[in-house]
């Protein structure tokens, strides 16, 4: 709209009447006008086809976005200048009011700023063309080693704050109810202390409620629910939790995360615990690495996931680790001795009549009334619940003979498992830890935990196998669809690029803008503090429709005035100095458009910022690449072009 605009108003400072210049000023830009909204809509595609829980996050933005720009294209192309025909004629006088001679100001400012300023930096820029590009290549260079050295952080996941803080405690399987909850007691009196303690500027404690749950983890299973995935089941008489319900981020000065920190040094540890998590993530969902291990021997998997923890608990920032090895009840495992086995005897056969014994055998079926009842042949309930019963029994071999128990069996105590997890039909654990985010990055943890504890572990169990599973797995996915997806959008943007311009090397000039704009995006997240993140790179990934369209319209009007016989220097200084206003006007306006977004504290607007990060800053220092580094780029491209006939002459061909 604003291109559209812009140069209506151009035609009618030309003295031409409102109708001539509403027609004429929209059809000179609709061409570059149509294919701009198009590369952009072709930019946000890749975002509708992402996997995994983020996917759906993202999907919703491409829907909204390409709906917009289809709507305001209609808007700026065919509503637009049937409002701006009525704009008055540039005739030289002085106009009345305030708010008119505000608007002289500016434009006189602006028009100052285009001559003194912006033109002799575009001839110097132009003139030294090959500098100006070896110095905007450095500046991408830099810009690339100060991302890759660890400066600025990495986090696929970033934690966003939560207005609740929750501690999960896991007690070993089979642990009865009233142990658990006297283990939980402990947290749900430190949280009351806390919530004593912590206020905020106007007296109002900062934890407005506590909420205890024995014999489950409702806020656990609520969060398992919300990532998207199968929703997991946290019930059993050995789980307890305590959910703290917090004010809004807008009226407290600590953060969530703090609040779980001092909670966590109040509360102390639990003898005897399982697993104690702490969480006050939005997203939750598992810790920040997360490794699996697969073999086929379960005791060999337990060993190398303790080695693990301790590889993991070594490096710097990693907070806890754990692993899903869990005991299960304790039990009675049964074995066939040597000479049971000699008699023919077999496990399933010892099973069965140890199951007839306690659990009893179906041998009749009797209806009373509209009811069936099972009649079941048992040993009474005296001997069943005695161990010495089993060891007295008598067992039944094939040949028909009874022997004392302990001779053909013998009887051990130990516990069975509480889950039994595979992967690709082997034996397999989890470890997972977390870190804090102040200190490093699960990208640094892994890097460092591969480069050498990882293939020590690796060779010491023969027949480990390792993968990632949870946020980093979800990240591998991620990422790479997005980078085939994005490949097959730039191609989209060239061929559409290609189209108005008439030319195959032109779209490259205008593309070189899309990694500058990845100058502008790592810069805003080093200036504001900010980490890089998942909705970092898609903004990146949007900014490639974004960023071109001010150099589409830059190189059309070029060819333009081309066309109409201007030399080759006049047509660019001209379309830099005409292009100015259009192309600072998008930059701001979208710039300031975006900025409630980057000042918002709210929780909704935490996952958003980095992509408004990424977009702001990026357009921002787009724009110099437009104004600066495309006229450069385009008188360079003409120098190759005439290279062959410079060589020709100068070898006398």
């Amino acid at each position: 709209a604003i291109v559209v605009a812009e140069n209506i108003h151009r035609h009618r400072q030309m003295g031409k009447d409102g109708e001539t210049a509403a027609v004429e000023g929209t059809q000179e830009v609709s061409v570059p006008v149509v294919f701009a909204v198009l590369t952009t809509m072709v930019a946000f595609l890749p975002m509708l086809f992402m996997p995994g829980s983020m996917g759906q996050f993202s999907r919703n933005i491409p829907l909204i976005v390409i709906a917009c720009l289809i709507f305001s294209l209609v808007e700026s192309l065919l509503i637009l200048p049937s409002h701006l025909r009525h704009l008055p004629r540039e005739n030289g006088k002085t106009k009345k009011g305030i708010w008119a001679r505000v608007q002289d100001g500016v434009n006189r400012l602006l028009e100052l700023f285009i001559d003194r300023v912006y033109a002799p930096s575009l001839r110097i820029a132009t003139e030294w063309r090959y500098a100006t590009l070896a110095l905007a290549l450095t500046i991408l260079v830099l810009t690339g080693a100060y991302a890759s050295s660890g400066r600025i952080k990495f986090n696929f996941f970033p934690a966003i704050e939560a207005d609740n803080v929750a501690v999960e405690l896991t007690m070993p399987l089979g642990t009865p109810l009233a142990v658990t909850e006297e283990a939980i007691t402990g947290f749900e009196e430190a949280a009351r202390q806390l919530q004593a303690e912590l206020l905020n500027e106007s007296g109002k404690p900062l934890i407005t409620n506590i909420a205890t749950a024995t014999g489950g983890q409702p806020y656990r299973e609520k969060q398992s629910s919300s990532t998207g995935g199968v929703t997991e089941r946290f019930a059993g008489a050995h789980l307890a939790e305590v959910n703290l319900e917090l004010l809004s981020a807008e009226e407290r000065a600590l953060s969530s995360t703090e609040i779980a920190l001092l909670w966590q040094e109040r509360a102390g540890t639990v003898p005897g615990a399982e697993e104690v998590v702490f969480n006050s993530d939005l997203l939750g969902g598992g810790g920040d690495i997360d490794l699996r291990l697969s073999g086929p021997d379960l005791e060999q998997l337990r060993l190398a996931a303790e080695d693990l923890r301790g590889a993991l608990l070594e490096i710097g920032g990693v907070l806890s680790a754990q692993d899903s090895y869990r005991e299960g009840k304790r039990e009675w495992k049964l074995a066939i001795t040597p000479q049971g086995e000699a008699l023919g005897l077999s496990l399933a056969d010892l099973a069965r009549q140890v199951r007839q014994a306690l659990y009893g055998e179906e041998v009749q079926s009797i209806q009373r009334g509209r009811d069936e009842v099972d009649v079941m042949l048992r040993y009474p309930a005296a001997d069943r619940a005695r161990l010495a019963s089993l060891e007295d029994m008598r067992i039944r071999t094939a040949e028909g003979s009874e022997l004392p128990f302990l001779e053909v069996a013998r009887i051990e105590r130990g516990r069975g498992f509480s889950t039994v997890d595979r992967t690709d039909r082997q034996r397999s654990l989890r470890v997972t830890a977390d870190i804090d985010p102040q200190l490093t990055t699960p990208d640094q943890v892994t890097d460092a935990l591969l480069a050498g504890p990882m293939q020590e572990i690796l060779a010491r169990y023969p027949g480990l196998e390792y993968g990632f599973e949870g946020r980093q797995k979800e990240q591998g996915d991620f990422m790479g669809r997005l980078i085939k997806l994005n490949l097959l959008a730039l191609l989209a943007i060239y061929t559409l690029l290609a189209i108005p311009l008439r030319s195959y090397l032109q779209p490259l000039i205008i593309m070189m803008a899309i990694p500058f704009g990845l100058v502008g995006a790592v810069w805003g997240h080093a200036l504001l503090g900010v980490d890089l993140a998942i909705m970092s790179v898609i903004g990146i990934a949007a900014l490639g429709g974004v960023v071109i369209n001010d150099s589409l319209v830059m190189i059309d009007f070029v060819n333009r005035l081309r066309s109409q016989g201007t030399s080759l220097h006049d047509a660019v200084m001209q379309a830099g100095g005409r292009r100015f206003r259009p192309i600072l006007l998008t930059t701001v306006t979208t710039f300031l458009g975006l900025t409630p977004l980057l000042l918002e504290r709210s929780l909704q607007a935490q996952f958003l910022i980095p992509m408004a990060i990424s977009l702001a800053y990026g357009v921002l220092f787009a724009t110099f690449i437009t104004l600066i580094l495309v006229p450069s780029t385009y008188l360079i491209l003409e120098d190759l072009q005439r290279l062959p006939g410079w060589l020709a002459r100068g070898l006398g061909w």
